[in-house]
């Protein structure tokens, strides 16, 4: 609703007592008001008009962070938030700057492009006061800095960047238990099809081809790691939201989801099919080259053995109850 801020709101220092709600906030704190825009809320006792309410979804451009409200730069100073001067002092770096590349300008280009202007900044700001007792040394390497243009299409995220390595560290612990996981999982797939060396070799003796076994026993495999990684999935999301509910509730509310994308789907299916089909393949392998005399030998001596103790057992109950009736 209403509309954003554009570079006319940003002329003035403090000649702009503008706002704009996200609508997260919007909607839990005014109820989404179509009569919202163009009134004045009071921040940090400063009185700011609401000129609109953020589209739904939109959270600002560092990941992670979702701000309840945004104000024009040039109002900086003018809410008591923060005892510096950061509009008129150029030492303070605490901007971060997004803008549209033209498609004909690659990003080497446009950074390539930018270096001279930066190193005119910096040629300046080591003449001010503060580089006065700066050795020449710091100076030297404070004119070697450049400038860096990394692609805005994912924001910038502090959270990201601190927690990416931990967070690979950690998807390197998973794959171990995975792995651990799977080769117990082969263990018990290689008792399991021990146990059906009679079937097996039956079925071999009738005519059923060794691939059709192999595709049968790989199925049964791979139904079994679409199950975990189905109950992975759901056991995932109920832990991640209980972790982000866990969380401590800052000044900038957290914009953080455990529900999984397609993305995270995908994965799990390609890693659950992966485990499936690698870790089932060498007992459905092993399963399939039984010695079809020996097993068959075996497995006939079994039902014989079997049937004359039936056998023997009944001739004991009928002689028993002939005993019975002559008695």
């Amino acid at each position: 609703m209403g509309r954003v801020i554009t570079g006319s709101d940003d002329l003035q220092q403090g000649g702009h007592p503008l706002m704009v709600l996200s609508y997260g906030y919007g909607k839990s704190r005014f109820g989404v008001d179509r009569d919202i825009v163009g009134k004045k809320i009071v921040v940090n006792g400063y009185p700011l008009t609401v000129i609109g309410v953020s589209q739904a979804g939109f959270d600002g451009v560092e990941p992670g962070y979702a701000p309840q409200i945004r104000i024009p730069i040039t109002m900086y100073n003018y809410l008591p938030q923060s005892t510096y001067d950061r509009l008129n002092d150029r030492r303070f770096r605490w901007v971060e700057v997004f803008g549209r590349r033209k498609p004909s300008i690659s990003l080497e280009n446009a950074q390539a492009g930018l270096q001279p202007l930066f190193h005119q900044i910096l040629e300046m700001e080591v003449q001010q006061k503060a580089f006065a007792k700066a050795s020449p040394f710091v100076k030297r390497e404070f004119l070697k800095m450049l400038l860096e243009l990394t692609p805005g299409s994912k924001g910038r995220s502090q959270l990201r960047e601190s927690y990416s390595k931990p967070l690979l560290a950690l998807m390197a612990i998973v794959t171990l238990v995975l792995l651990i996981a799977c080769s117990n999982l082969a263990n018990l797939l290689i008792a399991r099809a021990s146990s059906r060396q009679k079937e097996i070799a039956v079925r071999l003796a009738l005519g059923a081809s060794r691939g059709h076994l192999i595709g049968q026993l790989l199925m049964e495999s791979l139904v079994l790691s679409c199950a975990g990684g189905i109950l992975g999935v759901g056991l995932a999301v109920l832990i991640d939201q209980a972790l982000i509910d866990f969380l401590p509730a800052g000044s900038t509310p957290l914009s953080l989801s455990s529900a999984p994308d397609w993305t995270v789907l995908g994965f799990t299916t390609l890693i659950s099919a992966l485990a499936g089909i690698i870790f089932g393949l060498v007992p459905a392998l092993q399963s399939t080259r039984p010695r079809l005399a020996e097993t068959l030998k075996y497995q006939a001596a079994a039902v014989l053995h079997a049937g004359s103790v039936r056998l023997r057992k009944g001739l004991v109950v009928a002689r028993w109850r002939c005993r019975y009736c002559c008695w």
